[in-house]
């Protein structure tokens, strides 16, 4: 018998192992251990910084300091029009003065119709505290905003007391050096949880034209650190500017490309909205914290404060000393590299740089083609089948996602349907998607050489670059800088020859040397995707949550194309693609299975009690996916679903079930004035609560309304949009009284259904319910109706 024949994939990697064999072994890893260093170091990079003691440095901002203002405000909650607010009110006017600020009390009626019914509307009291500067610039104020009313219920320690009290301390470190030469104008809005009314007033009563740069500051969640995830149009110098802070900064142009097509909104909607620039920073961190009892001083992550304070302060002193106009005539593209530097220029220059890098690539995809070192169809076979690959992903953690909510059905309940264990759903979505990535691989081993995978990835990586540079050009850095870091490899790719006929699977990939030669040159495109990407994933993850996975987990993928070509020749695969799966699946259903609520981490219900004097009846109601513990024993056996729109702008059926009543008066409807014209018949009404309530609702027939007039704003029934369905609803949040005016058709009448609420259930609905069990708790506000108590009457004028 002849000697044992070896092969690259056979030869022994032991101590007998030749060392250029063991070398090349080593030297064909780097494509996967170099990119995985990155990206864990790119990941753990997002974070804030360590918070300064009260004792620091008098002209740096600390968090120690800022806390003592943060308590006062985040004592309880504070929602608009609440005896509360005005006392946290009170004390940021007197701690304004003090810290030497002109400062305004602004009220205004405000409404919008930015959002659709229900249209909300109050009184609001702004508070403007101007620092003069000493040369005010001709293009107007710097404009720093945040908002100090809290959602109810909530103590509103992040939301947004983190910034009220950062503004604050950021004031002060202001006075410890010389005044700046621009006028700084600190904004703290009312009514931003209902709509960002206080801004829309602002807006109504000074305009844009005064204000040179709107810098607003916000918070979805705890901890974290801030992230600046929109920018205004013409915000290139701003964010230059926030590159020169020195303090971390997390930011790309891709958020900002998202956030401006979703209908989301802050207080800088209004600003935007209206013309000015600026920027928008929040932590998100922390979620289940989010206008929940929990958003307390003592939940707040100390880090975050920090990171809102000294960027806060150190653009101020920047952007207030700026010579010139702070508007630029560009928008720019713009990413963070482990929050050390941000890599700014203008949207001008990334589609030169788009178009050159698209034609050097097409260039050495012709050049390797005409040298055999690329198969024209199998590298368009490799593109689709990465295409494939990344639609695969997002279909199996999309599936894996609802086998959780089919194992934890609970997990409904909570808010966005975001679970607390999300560690282990995300394991288990990373080996699913791992799964897929080496089957693809296995699949293209004796097919595809790993020339043709690159190629094919990059092409995949030039069509998104060529459509993102012209849909959305702030998305276009994924993809510019992994193409370009992809062309020496290309390059070397397309110097080589080879057979025109499909390979053997020995012959399939380079061997020896050679492979690992051409696996290192994959090193660049995939350790530049890995800092690009991975943190953004991360983020992303945390901003759409695991219902959102999918997104994610896709855009990774899109990351990681060149892998296919670096593990195109791993013999190992057809073992780890079942093991991979089968660690996926395990780790999903141990999660779904085991997790059980507590104190810390309660499941959240809500129960409303409901007075229909209109129709004589007492109702529980109930948004909750299914009763818990608590619920059940209110709701009773007789619980059903119904429609509940009459009550609350609440699309889907709610449980209900027949209450004890309680006696609560409902709002009292009057028409205080009428008048009758040729074409038309106005009515002026009046509807006054009888308990304090916090808000009162009207509902209105579009079909008998011509148009309203709320609060300075016209709802002309035949604009108002199509959603808003048969009725539009009109809420009037922290009054006694709500007046409005309609007009109908003459000789028509004018049906007038109200409603008042008052938050939490009163008293008397509490010895009849008794306390919650410590594993569940009041849901927090803004998802679904809340704990409540709700009288309705209806009236014809």
């Amino acid at each position: 018998m002849g000697a044992p024949t070896t092969t690259p994939d056979t030869a022994p990697s032991g101590p007998s192992a030749p060392p250029a064999r063991r070398r090349a072994r080593l030297l064909r890893w780097l494509p996967l251990l170099v990119p995985a260093v990155l990206a864990v170091l790119a990941v753990l990079a997002v974070a804030p910084p360590d918070p300064l003691p009260g004792d620091a440095d008098p002209a740096r901002f600390s968090a120690g300091r800022a806390e003592a203002d943060l308590r006062v405000v985040a004592a309880e909650p504070h929602p608009l029009g609440s005896p509360r607010q005005e006392q946290v009110r009170n004390h940021l006017v007197s701690r304004l003065k003090e810290l030497g600020a002109r400062v305004d009390v602004e009220t205004d009626q405000a409404t919008t119709r930015a959002w659709g019914s229900p249209y909300p509307a109050a009184t609001v009291h702004n508070i403007v505290a101007t620092l003069p500067g000493r040369a005010p610039a001709a293009d107007g104020a710097l404009l720093v905003v945040a908002h100090y009313d809290s959602a109810p219920g909530s103590p509103g320690a992040a939301d947004d007391g983190a910034a009220v009290a950062a503004m604050l301390e950021c004031l002060r470190a202001l006075g410890t050096g010389d005044r700046p030469d621009r006028d700084v104008v600190f904004l703290f809005t009312d009514g931003e949880e209902l709509g960002a009314l206080g801004a829309r007033a602002y807006v109504r009563r000074h305009g844009v034209g005064g204000i040179a740069a709107v810098l607003n500051w916000e918070a979805r969640g705890s901890s974290g650190p801030a992230l600046m995830f929109e920018a205004g149009d013409g915000s290139a110098r701003l964010v230059r500017a926030l590159s020169a802070t020195g303090a971390p900064t997390f930011a790309n142009s891709l958020s900002y490309e998202v956030y401006r097509n979703m209908p989301n909104g802050s207080d800088f909607t209004a600003f935007r909205d209206a013309g000015a620039t600026g920027l928008n920073f929040a932590f998100i961190e922390g979620f289940h914290d989010y206008h929940d009892a929990s958003d307390s001083v003592e939940q707040l992550d100390r880090g975050s404060l920090q990171h809102h304070g000294e960027t806060m302060l150190a653009l101020t002193r920047m952007l207030a000393d700026a010579p010139g106009t702070l508007r630029s005539g560009h928008t720019a593209v713009y990413f963070d590299l482990f929050g050390r530097l941000l890599v700014d220029y203008p949207v001008r220059w990334a589609a030169a740089l788009a178009a050159l890098t698209v034609l050097a690539y097409a260039a050495l995809a012709v050049r390797g083609v005409r040298r055999g070192a690329l198969r024209p169809g199998r590298a368009a076979a490799a593109a689709g089948g990465v295409l494939l690959l990344t639609a695969a992903v997002a279909l199996a953690v999309t599936a894996q996602w609802w086998a959780a909510l089919a194992l934890s059905p609970e997990t409904r309940a909570l808010p966005l349907h975001e679970p607390y264990a999300r560690g282990g759903y995300v394991a288990a979505m990373a080996c699913a998607a791992l799964a897929l990535v080496l089957a693809a691989a296995r699949a293209g081993r004796g097919r595809l050489r790993p020339a043709e995978w690159l190629a094919g990835s990059a092409a995949v990586w030039a069509v998104l670059l060529c459509a993102a540079t012209v849909l959305a050009p702030g998305a276009g850095y994924l993809f510019q800088w992994p193409l370009l870091a992809a062309l020496p490899a290309l390059w070397a790719a397309a110097r080589g020859g080879g057979p025109a006929q499909a390979p053997s699977a020995a012959s399939a990939a380079p061997s020896g040397a050679s492979a690992a030669v051409a696996a290192t040159r994959l090193t660049a495109p995939l350790a530049v995707a890995a800092v690009l990407y991975a943190p953004l994933a991360d983020m992303l993850l945390t901003a759409l949550g695991l219902p959102l996975a999918a997104v994610a987990f896709a855009l990774l993928c899109l990351g990681a194309l060149p892998l296919l070509a670096a593990l195109g020749g791993s013999p190992r695969s057809r073992v780890t693609v079942p093991l991979a799966a089968a660690a996926g699946c395990a780790l999903l259903v141990a999660t779904a299975v085991r997790y059980d609520y507590d104190g810390a981490h309660p499941r959240p219900n809500a129960l409303v009690h409901v007075t229909d004097t209109a129709e004589r009846k007492s109702l529980w109601v109930s948004p909750d996916p299914e009763p818990d513990v608590w619920t059940s024993g209110v709701l009773g056996a007789g619980a059903r679903r119904a429609p509940v729109d009459h009550y609350f702008p609440f699309e889907q059926p709610a449980l209900t079930a027949q209450a004890p009543a309680l006696g609560t008066p409902a709002p009292e409807i009057a028409a205080t004035a009428e008048r009758t014209a040729a074409d038309r018949r106005t009515v002026d009404v009046r509807v006054t609560t009888r308990r304090d309530a916090w808000m009162l609702q009207v509902r209105l027939e579009r079909a008998a309304v011509l148009e309203c007039r709320v609060g300075g704003e016209r709802l002309v029934a035949a604009d108002l949009p199509e959603e808003d369905g048969a009725h539009f609803v009109v809420q009037w949040w922290g009054t006694a009284a709500a007046e409005f005016s309609c007009d109908t058709a003459p000789g028509r009448q004018l049906r007038v259904d109200a409603l008042d609420l008052t938050n939490g259930l009163p008293h008397e609905a509490l010895a009849l319910t008794g306390p919650r069990p410590g594993a569940v708790a009041a849901a927090p506000f803004g998802y679904a109706p809340t704990d409540a108590a709700v009288a309705r009457s209806v009236t014809t004028l």
